[in-house]
């Protein structure tokens, strides 16, 4: 009796779902003052308007993937420098919205878990995902009209204006202190530990603000150099504060919200200085009101490039690079870029460079304007031999790698001026080196939360030797630490104190921890997190920076290392914290089949002054 009471209600669930489906057909979803057409309608249930996943997301100018073995929907919108992303499951009540920059240089906001009211569904064969959530995930307002069953989507209310810059100063050091700049009136600057960006935010308006260095040596004349790169000037040149720039613009270039000035720095070297500002949340006008603000506040930094012989760390890869060169780091939307640049003046007829792009499929090309190689010559790449491929035509030469380990390519180009120069790149190249072997610690960071405004010092044991400290650790650091975690050292504003360093002695069995998919990490880290007892803001930053690391492998075996890491890097701070919490994750790539005890994580309960540390490392096999 008690089957039969069960079928008939699972029938009268299949039946109601049915008329909801049914007297639902009249439901209008308009965007943009135009109807989206569905090939199946739209339905309501528990009071939630879904509709069909495709014509939903490519209405709203995204692009999306369905994964039907594992019944996953992503869906990507990007303006060529920022994108949000979301992630949804069928029977899945949780959405996961990323968003961040394109290039990977600038900050993302974050990951953010966002709970459903009602899951993704199929119906007709037809995945059906709640309206109103996917289009605020993507920056658009919904108002639903009950007499007329129609939904209207818009773009969302955007700021009128910006608040002026001014007042309070706060001088921050950007391209290892060769330029500075002053920002006020509440706004924060946030940098990246290499010191080539910066972000100007308040109230969740944000200006991004990119410096990189040119690789070229001014003429004297900066109208001159740059209509040799091949912009036109803006305005007029500017000298002010010790240093001279000129607004300029970009051939065919229609981006209204990107700003673009070069810098000659004390040392006569061009800087390239770019300013991005997200569409939705500040106009064009605004945008340029506030970046001339900031630029008559750039000022001279007081250093000068350096580049005498020595080892330049760019992410993955150790660059001898020699006097005279200069090596940088970029990003593209799918690769990682490096480049190696001779820096010269504009009288120069040809620059020897070199360019490495790191990616998930060959870009190496038989032909190079329609030639074909002349030659073929041995050389070497992180440790590897690789074979160049030589061309008459700008005396072009390139060389794949392909890293079976990482499941990457690595394609090198160059060009020359002659075959002398030629045997110059091949010589840089293979003094390139990995930075992935055991015993360097990636990224750690310690966030300070004094009860009232206090001055700290905080001294690091640590058995090797830092690679790079911001700010500057000199024996220690001593630092007015603020209750909101803001951070003031030598009249400069930081969110966290950062060190790098090798650990050759640290090594971990990996006895227990967790095995967890690459394109889960995101997920993983955030529920481990949480529970561990970071703040959103500190497991955001974690995730932001570990997790694309983590998605380039398919499994991976992570361990969060307690005492075996204290020893190895032992922190002192006066006054004592009241409570301290130290997160150091280590991983090391796995096997869809490796079993490991599962690591118990305790809950970690601030009170009083807390000091909380992350940070990462990758081990080698």
């Amino acid at each position: 009796m008690k089957k039969l009471i069960v079928i008939i209600g699972t029938l009268l669930m299949l039946v109601a779902r049915t008329v909801a489906i049914a007297d639902n057909d009249d439901i209008k979803v308009m965007f943009e003052g135009k109807e989206i057409v569905f090939d199946v309608p739209p339905i309501i249930q528990d009071d939630v308007t879904l509709v069909p996943m495709r014509a939903i997301f490519e209405a709203l100018g995204a692009e999306v993937i369905w994964d039907s073995n594992e019944q996953i929907i992503t869906a990507t919108m990007g303006n060529g420098i920022y994108y949000r992303n979301i992630n949804m499951q069928i029977g899945d009540a949780y959405m996961t919205r990323y968003t961040g920059d394109t290039t990977q240089v600038i900050p993302t906001p974050g990951v953010v878990r966002i709970e459903l009211d009602t899951s993704p569904i199929i119906v007709n064969e037809r995945t059906l995902v709640p309206l109103r959530a996917v289009s605020e995930a993507f920056d658009y307002d919904v108002q639903w009209e009950e007499g007329t069953h129609t939904v209207t989507i818009t773009a969302a209310p955007q700021p009128t204006t910006l608040p002026p810059i001014a007042n309070e100063d706060t001088r921050t050091s950007i391209l290892e202190g060769r330029l500075a700049v002053t920002a006020e009136s509440g706004w924060e600057i946030d940098s990246d530990y290499y010191g080539h960006w910066l972000t100007f935010d308040k109230d969740g308006i944000y200006i991004h603000m990119n410096i990189s260095e040119m690789g070229y040596k001014t003429t004297g004349d900066l109208a001159r150099d740059v209509r040799y790169l091949g912009y036109k000037l803006a305005e007029k040149v500017i000298k002010q504060n010790g240093i001279e720039f000129v607004n300029v613009i970009e051939d065919n270039s229609d981006d209204i919200y990107r700003l673009r000035y070069i810098v000659i720095s004390n040392d006569g070297y061009l800087i390239d200085v770019e300013f991005i500002s997200n569409t939705k949340e500040i106009s064009k006008k605004d945008l340029k009101e506030n970046v001339k603000i900031i630029m008559n506040n750039l000022e001279d930094g007081g250093k000068k490039l350096d580049t005498s012989e020595k080892m330049v760390l760019l992410d993955n890869l150790n660059v001898k690079q020699p006097e005279g060169f200069v090596a940088k780091q970029e990003y593209g939307v799918d690769f990682e870029m490096w480049s190696i640049n001779k820096i010269v003046t504009p009288d120069t007829e040809a620059v020897p460079a070199i360019s490495i792009y790191c990616g998930r499929w060959p870009t190496y090309d038989e032909e190079y304007y329609g030639e074909k190689p002349t030659k073929t010559i041995e050389g070497e790449f992180i440790g590897n031999k690789i074979k160049w491929q030589l061309y008459r035509k700008n005396n072009y030469m390139q060389a794949l790698y392909e890293d079976n380990e990482e499941g990457v390519y690595y394609h090198i180009a160059a060009v020359a001026n002659n075959a002398e120069e030629q045997k110059k790149i091949i010589e840089i190249v293979s003094n390139i080196e990995e930075n992935i072997s055991a015993g360097v610690g990636g990224k750690p960071v310690i966030y300070l939360y004094p009860e009232q405004e206090t001055e700290v010092n905080v001294k690091l044991d640590l058995k090797g030797e830092f690679t790079f400290t911001y700010p500057e650790y000199n024996e220690g650091w001593t630092v007015t630490a603020k209750p909101d975690g803001t951070i003031m050292s030598n009249g400069k504003q930081y969110s966290y104190l950062f060190w790098e360093g090798t650990m050759p002695d640290f090594k971990t069995d990996f006895k227990e921890g967790f095995v967890v998919k690459g394109s889960e990490s995101a997920g993983f880290l955030r529920d481990v997190l949480e529970k561990m007892g970071l703040t959103p803001k500190e497991y955001n930053e974690f995730i932001v920076y570990w997790a694309p690391k983590l998605q380039k492998n398919a499994y991976n075996k992570i361990y969060f290392a307690q005492k075996e890491y204290e020893k190895h890097a032992r922190l002192d701070i006066n006054p004592k914290p009241d409570s301290i919490l130290r997160v150091f994750m280590v991983y090391e790539k796995a096997d869809g089949d490796t079993v490991l005890p599962e690591q118990k994580i305790k809950p970690f309960e601030r009170k009083g002054f807390t000091v909380v540390e992350w940070g990462g490392y990758l081990t080698e096999k």
